[in-house]
């Protein structure tokens, strides 16, 4: 795991989406092309939940509204500090999340637990954290 294979991940599997748009439905080329759409999102969704298990420190998600929420963008899921952090320069106190203090969000509500960060700050920093 090295900093950076989570947005490599996001970039193959946007690739992956494009194509598979563009491919006839129902064609051999579309069925192979979602198998590894399909087959990418759950390498990122591994990745992702290898990386959160490495994690110094407890945490949680945490959805992050924008004033403005769109179809094309609705704001994103954050990791959330449940424990001071300390660590280089980093400095986060419980309920801020990594990229950024609570008080600088418009607003976060909790989630389902099962779901996944999708902030790329909060998940590079997450990769600098376990690489270190």
């Amino acid at each position: 795991m090295t900093v950076g294979d989570y947005e490599k991940l996001r970039r193959a599997r946007s690739v992956s989406w494009k194509q598979l748009r563009l491919s006839p439905w129902g064609s051999k080329e579309h069925e192979e092309r979602e198998r590894g759409h399909k087959e990418l999102k759950e390498r990122s969704e591994a990745y992702l939940r290898d990386l959160l298990a490495q994690l110094p420190f407890r945490w949680h998600v945490e959805h992050a509204y924008t004033p403005n929420e769109t179809a094309g963008h609705d704001g994103a899921d954050h990791i959330i500090v449940d424990d001071p952090i300390h660590i280089g320069r980093l400095r986060r106190e419980p309920g801020d999340a990594l990229s950024r203090k609570r008080a600088r969000f418009w607003g976060l509500s909790g989630v389902e637990d099962d779901r996944l960060p999708t902030a790329l700050a909060d998940i590079r920093i997450a990769e600098r954290l376990v690489t270190g």
